[in-house]
């Protein structure tokens, strides 16, 4: 798929809505009208409002251990990037 700026998500998706409330049309006729799959639009709609930065989970602890303890083991002659 084609990446699409949240901006532009967020405006399709009131576009929808408002076409809703003033014909009565279901979203599925509008969705269709735009070319763009139902899976899309209600994948757009369920992140409305965020960025893609917002929904990245920071790493966990171990994930991070994880990976230090793999780059000391690799080269064991370096000091690992993180400390804990």
């Amino acid at each position: 798929g084609v990446w699409t700026p949240h901006d532009t998500r967020d405006q399709i998706i009131d576009f929808v809505r408002r076409g809703q409330e003033k014909t009565g049309i279901n979203a599925g006729r509008f969705i269709g009208w735009l070319g763009i799959t139902s899976s899309k639009f209600y994948s757009w709609r369920e992140r409305y409002g965020t960025t893609a930065f917002e929904r990245v989970a920071p790493p966990s602890v171990e994930r991070i251990t994880t990976i230090s303890s793999r780059s000391v083991t690799r080269n064991p002659g370096t000091r690992s990037p993180v400390t804990l």
